[in-house]
């Protein structure tokens, strides 16, 4: 079983600037992830309760290791990233069909908690650029 900070599934990610779809899961005491919409693995959980603590600050786009595992440059994710939704619940394969044909357009299908729209109204820090170079299905 793994715990929520020992949970690694090889993702399939290429680095060739083709778009790839990647959805994370966590549902039913396993995490899943997928790749295009085909599941690339599973794992499962220990956690025991079906919430998690709310208070922490969500990383995007840098790997720590540990909760407070601090910031190591050859960590981060260089690339494009579009279309990031939250839901507080597990989608199905519906619904992750449906997002990916969508491809990075940045709308989504079933109302995630925290949706691309609401995370890119905020003013963007850390180097970061709004932009995309590559074309998206």
């Amino acid at each position: 079983m793994a715990s929520l900070l020992e949970c690694a599934i090889p993702s399939g990610f290429n680095r060739d600037n083709i778009w790839q779809h990647l959805v994370f899961m966590y549902g039913h005491g396993k995490f899943k992830l997928y790749k295009n919409k085909v599941e690339q693995g599973h794992k499962d959980s220990d956690i025991s309760s079906g919430s998690f603590d709310t208070q922490g600050t969500l990383m995007i786009g840098q790997y720590q290791g540990s909760v407070g595992g601090g910031f190591d440059q050859s960590k981060r994710f260089y690339d494009y990233m579009a279309n990031l939704n939250i839901w507080d619940y597990a989608i199905n394969q519906t619904i992750i069909d449906a997002v990916y044909a969508q491809g990075c357009t940045g709308s989504s299908f079933a109302t995630p908690i925290l949706s691309w729209g609401q995370i890119t109204i905020h003013p963007i820090s850390g180097g970061i650029m709004a932009d995309c170079a590559l074309r998206c299905p």
